[in-house]
């Protein structure tokens, strides 16, 4: 009986922890006034509805992973300069959004758009590292012969046709392989998911 009351205090604990981090949350967000046409707001919802969460908490993290999906898409320079000062604004607008919700002050987690930034910078280095390597061995399709140490050796064993046609065959099989793995790096680097994998 004392096991099942120490459970139940547990859960009723993790409840009461719960509600206060939702609180804290709460306190520490802004609203934001946006206006749809009925198509819109029908669909917002929708997906509302289906996966049981406000329409608030469905446009405010629709709208944080758009705000992401645009950054990424900037020009490095500009994506830059943008961060740093989103950055210092933040602490900013975190003041404001404390003073505005009647608290002393908000948990602030500084530097977050810097860290997406040096994120997407690290994802594009790796693609273009991965397709530069790609490329290689498209260039570097044909084998070499092997050297010799005299031209005795080199005409006494003769290289037969049939290994160098397999293995123009399988350069051939092998490109659009590579023309497919170099087409998803590309579809993937539309994906906010692939600038910042899991």
């Amino acid at each position: 009986m004392s096991q099942d009351i120490s459970m139940t205090q547990s859960l009723l604990d993790r409840y009461y922890q719960e509600e206060k981090e939702r609180q804290e949350r709460d306190l520490s967000l802004a609203s934001v006034q946006v206006r749809l046409d009925a198509s819109d707001l029908a669909m917002l919802s929708g997906i509302a509805k289906r996966f049981q969460k406000t329409r608030d908490e469905v446009a405010s993290e629709l709208l944080s992973s758009a705000l992401l999906d645009i950054f990424s898409r900037l020009e490095a320079g500009e994506r830059k300069l943008l961060a740093r000062d989103s950055d210092e604004a933040a602490r900013l607008l975190a003041d404001e959004i404390a003073e505005e919700n009647g608290v002393h002050s908000i948990e602030f987690k500084s530097g977050v758009w810097s860290n997406h930034e040096r994120q997407i910078v690290k994802q594009e280095r790796k693609r273009a590292r991965q397709q530069s390597e790609l490329a290689k061995p498209a260039n570097n399709s044909e084998p070499a012969a092997p050297a010799s140490s005299t031209p005795a050796q080199a005409t006494a064993e003769p290289q037969s046709p049939q290994p160098q046609a397999d293995t123009e065959q399988v350069s051939q099989d092998a490109a659009p392989e590579v023309a497919a793995h170099a087409n998803n790096d590309s579809a993937d680097s539309t994906s906010p998911e692939s600038v910042f994998g899991s």
